[in-house]
């Protein structure tokens, strides 16, 4: 039976249900255990905090080594160029990570990313191996330096490290966007687009739109790049005086962010943690609302509100992370007013009825679990054999 190895972080393979990278990495490898002789490498972050527990398969073999914290500095992105030239030495714990392959002995290796990416270098160098970029997640301001300089830096590092020696043979990105991220992250790789998809046992697709007076907005709220876009449509529904026309109930169970709070005594915004359920809230609701103006990867929320019946206004960076452009099954608008002025809109119940049979139709035919791993399967099988 072909072995597999699968490397990532403790958590990309925890129970921690509410992160959407960990629920599609421990649904791959469940999936993955379904076809072949899965072991996981966990690669642990000095200082990270505490996991929690695994969510692995039955009978699936696991070791630990520590990664120590990276420099992130900029001497340090320099220094690390000079893998395009030749691959550094392995660093002690690089090389009990090469052991514990040589243990395993497995015929391919799966990298899971995004948080983890040249930690992974000296595996990429033992067997052929298949890396889920994912995103890059160095576009967020909140986790890296966005000055002109720092841009620039990362642009050098990244063009030459894409040159580096030891790659993976696949690559794999979670939007449009990303693919191009991932092609400049390993150049020789083969670059593969396999979106997010959800679990149709928790998400099944409904037959019909959902029906409901109130705008809804599900997501981590505490988090600014998420809070920033709502906060902006919710002033300019007060200062245009729609508080009697629109109605927004916000779903997070994760606290939120100041730039909300002068909204939360509005007659008008409902907000709280989930009622019933997430698909429950999607189905009682007019529309859903996606109002990031700052997004990598893409939208679980979007997928979701498809698989509820629930038309999508959202904005043009969360539309591309669908591979929605020009949009048909979801609305645009460029700015805090248009997307107002969309969210006006959806009291056509003709229109929400053709938004929400195309978010419908975008679910089957690009979206569809059974389909996506199939693909995936499919890549694994082609780098064991060499192809």
């Amino acid at each position: 039976m072909t072995r597999l190895l699968v490397a990532a972080r403790p958590k990309e393979v925890s129970t921690a249900s509410f992160d959407a990278f960990v629920m599609r990495h421990t649904a791959l490898v469940r999936r993955f255990a379904e076809n072949y002789d899965v072991s996981v490498l966990l690669m642990e972050p000095e200082g990270a905090p505490d996991a929690g527990p695994l969510d692995l398969p039955d009978g699936c073999a696991a070791e630990t080594v520590s990664v120590p914290r990276l420099d992130d500095g900029r001497m340090a992105r320099l220094w690390s160029m000079r893998a395009v030239v030749h691959e550094p030495a392995l660093a002690p714990w690089e090389r009990a990570a090469v052991e514990a392959v040589e243990r395993f002995d497995p015929h391919v290796i799966v990298t899971l990313g995004p948080w983890l990416t040249t930690e992974f270098r000296a595996l990429h160098g033992t067997r052929p191996s298949v890396h889920f970029f994912e995103e890059d997640l160095s576009q967020m301001s909140e986790l890296a330096p966005q000055s002109a300089q720092a841009r620039a830096l990362r642009t050098m590092t990244t063009a030459a490290l894409g040159r580096r020696a030891w790659q993976p043979r696949v690559t794999i990105a979670i939007s449009p966007p990303e693919l191009l991220r991932a092609r400049r992250a390993s150049r020789r790789a083969e670059a593969v687009l396999v979106p997010l998809t959800l679990d149709p046992d928790v998400w099944p697709v409904e037959a019909t739109m959902s029906t409901g007076d109130a705008v809804v907005v599900i997501g981590v709220l505490r988090e600014a790049r998420n809070a920033e876009g709502l906060a902006a449509v919710l002033g300019r529904v007060r200062d245009r005086g729609l508080g009697g026309r629109l109605r927004f109930r916000l779903v997070t169970g994760s606290g939120i962010h100041p730039v909300l709070e002068s909204f939360l005594g509005l007659g008008w915004v409902d907000a709280g943690p989930e009622r019933v359920s997430l698909a429950s809230e999607y189905r009682n609701a007019r529309c859903s609302l996606v109002p990031a103006f700052r997004a990598t990867g893409m939208k679980t929320t979007i997928l979701q509100s498809w698989a509820g019946g629930c038309p999508v206004v959202t904005t043009p960076v969360c539309a591309a992370g669908v591979g929605e452009r020009p949009a048909h099954a979801l609305v645009v608008g460029e700015d805090p007013d248009g997307l107002v002025d969309h969210l006006l809109a959806m009291e056509n119940d003709a229109r929400r009825r053709q938004l929400a049979a195309a978010g419908r139709e975008r679910l089957r035919v690009d979206f569809d679990r059974g389909a996506q791993d199939a693909r995936v399967l499919a890549l694994l099988e082609r780098v064991v054999r060499g192809r």
